[in-house]
């Protein structure tokens, strides 16, 4: 039986068109799809346990900008807030979305983001099903999911959560970039007082860490929040716990999306002039689906050489 999609596009979004000056293509107009369709099973999901979420960055400026993709960006970025994410765990052991996939520090052993991340498949899927649910779309694609925590109050201790952190994440990048990270992790354990398995996934291990050290101030009734590992590198992204308290619904391509009702606020404090459009790199290939669409040739390709 086939997934019946929950959105209904005219064939005439899917065609390649000029958006503010940038050239999007069809199959980028199909992943935008397939990501639509993602976040209105996530969101029926969502809601049925009580789980509140919003549009973050590149989305939420999308939303408010675009009403849609900003013709550049090709994912969508969700964020949450600590206790609605430990809950999004907690539930997620027992049901969840059939045919989604899960991702976060902690729980999946190749996980090497310090975020959390659901898609619709671990693979390309080429089936007549997969392409029906998701608009033509055989790529993998999903959410990104951000957490909001909440800040120290205390400036002294707020100086210490940065340095730690920073320590943390920049092991976490010189992991990532497969370099010899043994000379780091001494310290780590010096000033953290842990101990890391060096037989299993040193990786994992300084993600989960730098996890449990972003929410150490979770149970503390503070005022300022922020995501921390952009925070490291940005200090000024540091946002007041009330923005995040009452949500709004802004138009995004063909559904509405939630987000925090003091976006004015927000998007000011993470881009500045906000609605103005500077078209800059991403923080990933463009597009996201390029090795997918290069394995996919290549087999398509030896397929017709047989």
């Amino acid at each position: 039986m086939k997934k019946e999609p929950k959105l209904q596009f005219d064939e005439k979004y899917f065609e390649g068109e000029i958006r503010e000056g940038f050239y999007v293509e069809p199959m980028m107009k199909r992943a935008w799809a397939a990501q639509l369709e993602v976040v209105c099973d996530l969101r029926e999901y969502f809601e049925a346990y009580g789980i509140h979420f919003f549009a973050d960055w590149g989305t939420l400026l999308g939303a408010v900008r675009h009403q849609g993709f900003i013709p550049w960006d090709d994912d969508i970025d969700l964020a949450m807030t600590r206790a609605d994410y430990r809950r999004l765990l907690e539930i997620s052991k027992n049901d969840f979305p059939e045919g989604y996939t899960f991702y976060c520090v902690g729980e999946n052993e190749g996980m090497n983001l310090p975020f959390a991340r659901i898609t619709n498949s671990a693979k390309i899927d080429w089936s007549e099903e997969h392409l029906y649910k998701y608009h033509g779309c055989p790529y993998s694609v999903g959410v990104d999911i951000f957490i909001i925590d909440i800040l120290p109050e205390e400036s002294e201790e707020r100086e210490l959560l940065a340095d730690i952190t920073e320590m943390l994440l920049g092991a976490v990048h010189v992991c990532a970039r497969k370099e010899d990270v043994s000379g780091i992790l001494p310290q780590i354990e010096e000033m953290l007082g842990v101990t890391f398995d060096r037989s299993k996934s040193v990786f994992s291990q300084l993600l989960l860490l730098l996890d449990e050290v972003s929410r150490l101030y979770e149970d503390e009734n503070g005022t300022e929040v922020t995501e921390v590992c952009y925070w490291i590198d940005r200090k000024e992204l540091v946002w007041k716990k009330e923005w995040f308290e009452r949500y709004t619904e802004l138009p995004f391509e063909k559904i509405t999306l939630p987000v925090p009702y003091e976006y004015d606020k927000l998007l000011t404090n993470m881009f500045g002039d906000y609605m103005t459009p500077v078209r800059g790199g991403a923080d990933h290939d463009y597009p996201f689906y390029a090795k997918q669409e290069k394995i996919l040739r290549e087999y398509l390709e030896k397929e017709a050489g047989k």
